[in-house]
């Protein structure tokens, strides 16, 4: 049986994450959470995205003049005529050119548009999830900045698939389980993630590619 809740947080998640993508950041733990924690975060990031999609497609020098769009307005008002603008010219857009960014926009947009309490009532079981993950150190661990000072390496599952090495995660020592279960379910996701997208990139041929095992004691 599917859970609405679990359904709706999911499709949330997803159109974040292609969002962000959008306006050419890079998803992280903390991005997600930042981008999804309230109402008007959503709106946030939906008029960026759609800032940012209309600047590519019109070009960036004359697109605010096309779409009569002035950038110092508040962000309830960029919103609507950003919006507004969506709907007369792509929401039923049937031209021949392959517009990558419609479904999120108007997913976006959907969710900027819906009741506010609404959304909290839906995002209610997956909120307190990520603030655990974006407590610290956790956030640093699991969201590190790349353009931050530091000396330590970010490993990540697709640098550790095409140099080698060995990662050991031993998560038996935290004190919350719940904390424990959402890391190895996200480790397992992303290791899964990045090793369907290493197959379906050599078309299944894995042979000039080394092996990779991964072993889970007492998964969560």
């Amino acid at each position: 049986e599917v859970n609405p809740f679990v359904q709706y947080a999911k499709a949330l998640v997803s159109n974040v994450i292609s969002g962000l993508s959008y306006i050419e950041k890079k998803p992280s733990i903390y991005l997600i959470h930042k981008n999804m924690k309230s109402h008007m975060s959503i709106v946030n990031l939906t008029v960026k995205v759609m800032e940012s999609c209309y600047a590519r497609y019109y070009g960036y020098d004359v697109w605010t003049e096309k779409v009569k769009y002035v950038a110092n307005e508040t962000l309830p008002v960029r919103f609507k005529r950003l919006a507004e603008w969506f709907t007369a010219h792509f929401m039923n857009y049937e031209g021949s050119e392959q517009i990558d960014w419609l479904d999120t926009v108007s997913q976006l947009i959907d969710y900027s548009m819906s009741d506010p309490e609404h959304m909290a009532k839906m995002t209610a079981g997956i909120m307190p999830v990520f603030d655990m993950l974006i407590e610290k150190p956790l956030n640093e661990l699991l969201s590190p900045n790349p353009n931050s000072v530091s000396s330590r390496e970010i490993v990540t599952s697709e640098g550790m698939f095409s140099t080698g090495g060995v990662l050991y995660i031993s998560l038996d020592g935290l004190s919350n389980p719940d904390t424990a279960a959402a890391i190895s379910q996200l480790i397992m996701s992303d290791l899964t993630s990045c090793a369907g997208s290493r197959y379906n990139a050599q078309d299944g041929d894995m042979s000039a590619n080394s092996r990779i095992s991964i072993f889970v004691d007492e998964a969560h």
